[in-house]
């Protein structure tokens, strides 16, 4: 081989590498992830070749691109800022939805080429599709240009539009217990009480109801059931002395409905108690409510004295919390004759003076942030705890 002919092989091998090194590439990507939980469902997508220049001699492009047409449906093709806009001979750039499952994009100039580090043409439309997916984005056609472009589109990259459900938070909804409190009287004693399920929005949808035991040795979940008509199935596993409570599956066909239960002590001790927490989510792949409102009840077992039995001078156990704005007081024994609500200063914020029932609420919304004292009067005698605002 001549040095000639050596010379001419090196310097093709030089050429197509070069060729290969100068390849560019056009770029589709996707500018939002779709929330399905927000005000509306929009993709917006970007294809791009990098800056261009005037000697470059960009003057027409021919793209069409492909989608999935189950999940996306383009609406609106945006020329304001891009590389087309300045390509502006008669109609163009045109943009074509015409045939499901492709974007077709054609612009053209006349005399002056296109330049600038914009994008070359932007489309956005409606998302179709649910949460949780991932909608790949193709290049169905080689792209064309006009002869005179410098550059080689030869490379390919894609985004996929993906799409979430970004739930908000409810306090407001979720397992709110009606007695935060239950007293049994010593070992295998029980006591019973209801759990109500607010869930607004969520109607015909499947809840998961969580019951669990701080002590499941001390306190077990003898049994979860519901005379709501408005419950329409429930699904009860665990419920054994070694589980630390129970998971329910509740279908409701309400805003509200009722789930009740019993409880039994396991323990011969004196005075004990534990704590039985309540907590409610949705079991919906795609649901834009995340329920948060929870309560944790409070589980007493005591042991009943045989030997005096005194019931004018027995103690009474009350259970006082302070939910939204209100002072819940549940009275375990007895009810006081009245329950006065005070401000750190001594301020009357609130009193109730005929109490009836073993539950009393007493709303102190107005209240100055801060600590509150609850005083309860028994046969004359006070006693004071106090909640935190």
């Amino acid at each position: 081989m001549t040095r000639f002919t050596l010379l001419l092989v090196i310097l093709g091998m030089t050429s197509s590498i070069a060729s290969a090194l100068a390849a560019d590439t056009l770029k589709v990507t996707s500018q939002r992830i779709i929330d399905m939980c927000g005000q509306e469902q929009r993709w917006l997508i970007v294809a791009d070749i990098g800056e261009v220049y005037v000697s470059d001699s960009l003057l027409s492009f021919d793209i069409i691109l492909g989608y999935d047409a189950s999940r996306m449906r383009p609406t609106t093709g945006l020329k304001s800022g891009t590389l087309s806009e300045q390509l502006d001979l008669f109609d163009s750039p045109y943009f074509n939805f015409v045939t499901k499952g492709e974007i077709w994009v054609s612009a053209a100039g006349l005399t002056r080429p296109a330049r600038g580090k914009l994008p070359l043409f932007a489309v956005a439309g409606d998302y179709i599709g649910t949460c949780n997916q991932s909608t790949n984005l193709t290049v169905a056609f080689a792209p064309e240009f006009n002869e005179e472009f410098k550059r080689k589109v030869e490379v390919y990259r894609t985004d996929s539009v993906v799409s979430v459900a970004i739930p908000k938070s409810r306090p407001d909804l979720g397992a709110f217990p009606t007695d935060l409190a239950l007293l049994m009287e010593g070992n295998d004693s029980t006591a019973e009480g209801e759990i109500v399920l607010r869930c607004k929005g969520m109607k015909d949808s499947l809840l998961s109801l969580e019951l669990a035991l701080s002590r499941p040795d001390v306190f077990e979940i003898v049994s979860v059931w519901s005379e709501d008509a408005n419950v329409k199935d429930l699904e009860l596993s665990g419920n054994q002395r070694d589980t630390s409570g129970v998971m329910l599956k509740v279908n409701v066909l309400a805003d509200s409905v009722t789930i009740r239960y019993s409880v039994r002590s396991l323990t011969d001790s004196k005075d004990t108690t534990e704590t039985l927490s309540v907590h409610m989510t949705s079991s919906l792949e795609c649901g834009c409510i995340r329920p948060t409102g929870s309560a944790d009840i409070s589980l007493h077992s005591r042991k009943q004295d045989t030997t005096t039995v005194d019931t004018d001078v027995d103690e009474a156990t009350d259970y006082i919390a302070l939910r939204d704005g209100t002072i819940i007081v549940q009275c375990l024994h007895r009810q006081p004759e009245s329950i006065t609500v005070y401000s750190l200063l001594g301020e009357v914020i609130a009193q109730v003076t005929d109490v009836k029932e073993n539950r009393v609420q007493i709303p102190v919304q107005s209240a100055p942030a801060g600590p509150l004292f609850v005083q309860m009067v028994r046969k004359g005698l006070p006693s004071v705890k106090m909640v935190l605002k």
